[in-house]
């Protein structure tokens, strides 16, 4: 997989990779002689996970009171939940659970939190908000509904700097 990687990134050279993986995963030599940097993400503390939320809630849902009750939902989910708050400093399970949060209560137990997540990104159409997730040439791309255009055009800018 490796080779492929570094073939398709001499090939687009304009075009910025990056290459996650999980740790137990991962090969730092054989990237390193790729040309790819080694980074390690750390996980949002309490300070970023809100302010995360808050980002998000105010690009995913255009009513002001849905906003603030979907965010205080999932605040309460996370105060109540050890097992949960401590997934949520990884941003890839935030994210999931905040789209969960649209249409459920937040699972409390670890496992069903995975199980439910998996079963969001395994659906397709996959939403978020404004957002409508759409295959294009066999990839997933994100684009912004035409029924809500005033959160698309300030999405991209916003969760830019929520990364």
């Amino acid at each position: 997989m490796i080779e492929e990687i570094s073939t398709f990134s001499a090939r687009y050279v304009l075009s910025p990779v990056v290459v996650t993986s999980r740790i137990l995963a991962y090969e730092p030599e054989r990237l390193r002689n790729a040309g790819f940097v080694h980074a390690t993400l750390e996980d949002f503390d309490d300070v970023q996970t809100r302010s995360f939320l808050q980002r998000w809630h105010s690009v995913a849902e255009e009513d002001p009171k849905e906003r603030v009750r979907l965010q205080a939902q999932l605040e309460r989910a996370l105060d109540e939940s050890r097992a949960i708050r401590d997934l949520s400093g990884n941003p890839l399970l935030l994210t999931m659970m905040a789209i969960l949060n649209r249409n459920q209560d937040l699972p409390r137990d670890r496992v069903e939190l995975y199980r439910e997540a998996s079963r969001v990104r395994s659906t397709s159409g996959m939403q978020a908000g404004p957002f409508r997730w759409t295959r294009s040439r066999g990839r997933k791309r994100r684009r912004c509904s035409e029924s809500s255009p005033a959160p698309c055009n300030k999405a991209q800018p916003a969760l830019q700097a929520t990364l």
